[in-house]
């Protein structure tokens, strides 16, 4: 997997996934998170829909779990430097 960093996207989703299970499932298994919490797909994510998304890929359990739970400690360790950095939110 190439090192990439963080943003609350859909490519960064996939890219999170694919190494495990391939970009078109990953996709998939994205588009299915995306629909069940009523988000339309984009490219990018306001930091709260982000982890709706990954809020949704965790209840599937196991690496989707575990990749899940990541992506959401990152969106909130992003979110909270940008309070810090900028003032707000």
């Amino acid at each position: 997997m190439k090192n990439r960093e963080f943003e609350s996207s859909y490519a960064y989703l996939v890219g999170q996934f694919s190494p495990k299970m391939g970009e078109e499932e990953a996709s998939k298994l994205l588009d299915e998170a995306i629909l069940s919490v009523e988000l339309p797909k984009r490219s990018k994510y306001e930091i709260d829909d982000f982890i709706k998304i990954c809020e949704e890929l965790k209840k599937k359990g196991g690496r989707e779990r575990a990749i899940g739970g990541k992506c959401i400690v990152q969106a909130r360790c992003y979110e909270t430097l940008r309070i810090l950095a900028f003032g707000k939110k």
